[in-house]
């Protein structure tokens, strides 16, 4: 069951309705929220991934197929979103995640837990280094070696290299990248944030992934020590858990908020 949120900012000049929150940066963010437990106050926040927005057919799914209530939302720059697309940017989009974090607080809920899908996957690790103020960590499909290259944006490269910048279209939908984007992004070090995670990690990665190899997730395995409560590799399907790993992700993003948050309820802290 969908449902709206007071002091929200609607545009009526769309489509279905799209409903919008108020970034830190003045940005206008659109989002909607699953109530798929009603008598509950906890909710966690789905992050979709690069050139991908939050009605991508597994964040939509996850939101409607958790057994928790979801908030899902678009990066600045993505989706319905208002503001500039950025090729990397962890921390802006860390920034923007504490944004929904707050909002939703504001409207009642508890955040109990942030769930990220590949460049999302790293996002949500980020805001676990900076923030840590979300208890459980749900990591799908991410990169820890950032010297590999996006397979959207591998056929724009040498226009990039070239002219200093590409429209890359993808879903309709045309985003400006530079070749200072592509730098910075080549130059995260996803070490040092995995490092200083402080909460609870779930780390989900399908071992036939075809974008961002498995071997990504034994790298994170070392370097979050830990806090990295289970990694679990899906033996088929894709970067985006299709096929049978679709039901599967579910199921284990399920155990892990149903042994993981009356741990927290116990403790009060994370």
């Amino acid at each position: 069951m969908r449902i709206c949120l007071r002091g929200l900012s609607p545009s009526h000049h769309l489509i279905p309705l799209v409903m919008f929150f108020p970034g830190s940066k003045g940005q206008q963010l659109a989002f909607e929220i699953d109530s798929n437990q009603p008598a509950s106050r906890d909710i966690a926040i789905l992050c979709h991934g690069m050139f991908c927005s939050r009605k991508t057919t597994l964040v939509t799914h996850l939101s409607e197929a958790v057994k928790i209530n979801t908030f899902r939302f678009d990066f600045s720059g993505n989706g319905d979103s208002r503001g500039e697309f950025t090729l990397a940017g962890f921390e802006r989009e860390a920034a923007e995640l504490k944004d929904a974090v707050v909002y939703c607080q504001s409207q009642g809920y508890r955040v109990v837990a942030i769930i990220g899908h590949s460049k999302a996957a790293q996002v949500v690790l980020v805001y676990s280094a900076l923030y840590g103020d979300v208890p459980i960590v749900v990591s799908l499909a991410p990169r820890f070696d950032m010297t590999g290259e996006n397979s959207i944006l591998i056929p724009y490269l040498d226009e990039i290299d070239q002219k200093g910048f590409a429209m890359v279209t993808h879903h309709k939908k045309e985003y400006r990248v530079t070749r200072e984007m592509v730098a910075e992004r080549r130059a995260v070090n996803m070490e040092s944030y995995a490092q200083r995670v402080q909460n609870w990690v779930l780390l989900l990665h399908c071992e036939d992934d075809e974008v961002i190899p498995v071997a990504n997730a034994h790298l994170f395995q070392v370097h979050l020590g830990e806090r990295l409560m289970k990694l679990q590799l899906l033996p088929a399907g894709s970067h985006f858990f299709t096929g049978e790993a679709e039901q599967q992700v579910v199921e284990a993003i399920n155990e892990f908020l149903s042994q993981m948050v009356p741990i927290f309820n116990l403790r009060g802290t994370v």
